[in-house]
């Protein structure tokens, strides 16, 4: 089945607070920004909504945006199955995203490691799987009012910790909270791993408070009901929704069917011989002190 995507004049339609002379007066501001490649009309609309509407704030988003997937081709380059990377993630992750809204209209995710052999583990692929699928709903569905995040760390050991590089997880958090197109409603643990507070204790100080208060750890599975009903979730979790197994073979397949689009975006990074004055981005922006390993665990 042929990826397709969604008429921005749908998206349109979707939301009345999305204006289309907004969104070409960024496709003008974008015209003027010799260093930042094309992009189409959906995507300004998908960076315009992921902005609340705002134009300004739109315009930081992306730069943001393609600046870090110049910077960062690790995780935001390569994003077809001809990647060693991201082919092993597919095997090894299930990134599923759920039919049916949450209670507030959002868009529920349900992460998990499906393989434990800890050498298949990467966080890198782990990252660009979340990153590939979260982009092809959107482009296929249109943005959503917001994404509730599921984590399940049934599975994820010290052991597939410790394995994983805090540059990375720097990085990701920088491109979450300032480059990634979407809008985060909350980012839920369940059945948390005893050392998820040291990672807690480790991360915080790399982002901002308004995304740490969006994590939501459950130690009883009932307390994630509250914000997501337990009939729309998979089989796994007493829902009624195919198992966690069928949705890794249905993000297998939509991967697949995406490759042309996933090409084009591959496409898009910035020219910075062609930047106008002084880029605030560079490497030394994801520097990070310590190792993970360094941590102590009771």
């Amino acid at each position: 089945m042929t990826f397709k995507e969604i008429n921005v004049e749908q998206v349109y339609q979707n939301d009345n607070k999305l204006k289309k002379q907004d969104v070409l007066a960024l496709a003008e501001w974008m015209k003027k920004q010799p260093h930042l490649p094309k992009a189409t009309e959906l995507q300004l609309a998908i960076f315009l909504h992921s902005s609340n509407y705002s134009n300004e704030m739109a315009k930081n988003v992306i730069e943001s945006y393609f600046t870090m997937k110049t910077l960062c081709p690790d995780f935001l380059g390569s994003r077809t199955l001809h990647d060693n990377v991201l082919k092993l993630a597919v095997n090894t992750y299930v990134f599923s995203i759920l039919p049916k809204q949450a209670l507030g209209g959002e868009t529920v995710v349900i992460s998990k490691l499906m393989d434990t052999n800890l050498s298949n583990f990467t966080a890198l692929g782990m990252l660009k799987l979340m990153d590939v699928a979260l982009a092809l709903f959107i482009h296929e569905n249109g943005p959503p009012c917001g994404f509730q995040l599921v984590f399940d760390m049934q599975n994820s050991s010290l052991a597939h910790f410790l394995k994983v590089n805090p540059m990375l997880i720097k990085k990701f958090i920088y491109y979450l909270q300032d480059a990634m197109p979407i809008r985060l409603k909350h980012i839920h643990f369940i059945n948390p791993a005893f050392f998820l507070d040291k990672v807690f204790s480790l991360i915080k100080p790399t982002m901002k408070k308004e995304l740490f208060e969006l994590f939501v750890v459950h130690s009883d599975l009932k307390t994630l009901f509250a914000y997501i009903p337990q009939d729309i979730l998979p089989k796994d979790y007493g829902g009624n929704c195919k198992s966690l197994l069928e949705f890794q073979e249905q993000e297998k397949q939509k991967i697949e069917d995406g490759e042309a689009f996933l090409k084009f975006q591959e496409s898009q990074v910035v020219d910075e011989s062609k930047r106008q004055g002084q880029s605030k981005y560079n490497e030394s922006l994801f520097g990070i002190d310590g190792s993970f390993k360094t941590l102590e665990f009771d």
